[in-house]
This record gives C-alpha cells, sequence and structure tokens, in this order.
C-alpha cells in the first residue's frame, strides 16, 4: 500500500516541479500576462451627476441613502453644485 501512496505524491508532484525547473530554466509561459490595470480617477468634470439639495445646502452623490429623495432636490453635475456654494454631504452639521 505503501508504494501505491508513494506514486501519487510523484505523480502530483510532477507538474510542480516542471513548473519549476520551467522558471529556472528561462522558460516563458504560454498564457500572456494580464494587461496592467488603467487608473480612473475621479475629478470634478468626469460628469457624474450629485443629488443638489439646496434647501440643506449639501449635495448627495449616486449610493447614499438621501440620494434622489429629499424634498427640492435635483441632479446637477458636482462642478455645477461646488460652484453653487453647495457642500457634499458629510452627516455632520
Amino acid at each position: 500500500m505503501k508504494s501505491s501512496l508513494r506514486g501519487t505524491a510523484v505523480l502530483l508532484a510532477t507538474p510542480l516541479l516542471l513548473v519549476i525547473a520551467g522558471s529556472l530554466l528561462g522558460c516563458r509561459s504560454s498564457v500572456p500576462a494580464p494587461p496592467p490595470p488603467v487608473a480612473v480617477k475621479a475629478t470634478p468634470d468626469a460628469g457624474f451627476q450629485v443629488w443638489a439639495d439646496a434647501s440643506a445646502g449639501v449635495y448627495y452623490y449616486p449610493g447614499m441613502d438621501q440620494f434622489n429623495k429629499t424634498a427640492g432636490g435635483h441632479l446637477m453635475p458636482e462642478p455645477d453644485a461646488r460652484a453653487s456654494g453647495l457642500r457634499p454631504f458629510t452627516g455632520r452639521k
């Protein structure tokens, strides 16, 4: 029974040994490397809309609980909300 277990261990270890040997010999993988990630920076001119509530003097980002729920609010680009004197909602007064 020991001999069959030893044979199984050799069969399982063989692919790993081939990978290690290939990397030591400078062999390249046939799988191409993924492209580098592209950095996306959220800038004021990114074009997304915020929910502006002029009566509260704040605006809400998409995903916030109050987004699209306050009376008298409306959608506008974030640069326009900042230019009109509104500030981002932080939950503090």
